[in-house]
C-alpha cells in the first residue's frame, strides 16, 4: 500500500467480529466494529510546543478502540479501511 496518513491520522482496519446470533439481520442495521487494527500512521502530533513520534502511543499491527463518530470510511486500493485522528483512538490493547 503506498497511502501514508499525515500529521495525527491514522489508517485502520476494523475487525469484523462474527455475531453469536442465530438472527440475520442486513449490513444497514449492524454498528460497525470500534476495534481496528491499525495499518499505516502518520508521523507525529505537537503538544505544549514539542513534537511526540505517534510511535510513542500506537503502532502498525496494534489493535486499537476507536470512537464511532470520529472515524472517515475510506477506500484505498479496493480495500475499506477508516481514517482517524489519534485523538479518536480510546485505547491500545496490549499483549499480556
Amino acid at each position: 500500500m503506498s497511502f501514508k496518513p499525515i500529521l495525527d491520522f491514522l489508517l485502520v482496519r476494523r475487525i469484523v467480529e462474527q455475531s453469536k446470533s442465530t438472527i440475520v439481520t442486513p449490513d444497514s442495521f449492524v454498528t460497525p466494529s470500534n476495534k481496528a487494527t491499525v495499518v499505516a500512521i502518520g508521523d507525529s502530533i505537537v503538544r505544549g510546543g514539542v513534537e511526540i513520534p505517534l510511535t510513542d502511543y500506537v503502532k502498525v499491527g496494534d489493535t486499537v478502540l476507536i470512537s464511532q463518530y470520529g472515524a472517515e470510511d475510506v477506500e484505498i486500493d479496493g480495500e475499506k479501511l477508516v481514517l482517524v485522528r489519534l485523538q479518536d483512538v480510546k485505547g491500545v490493547e496490549r499483549g499480556a
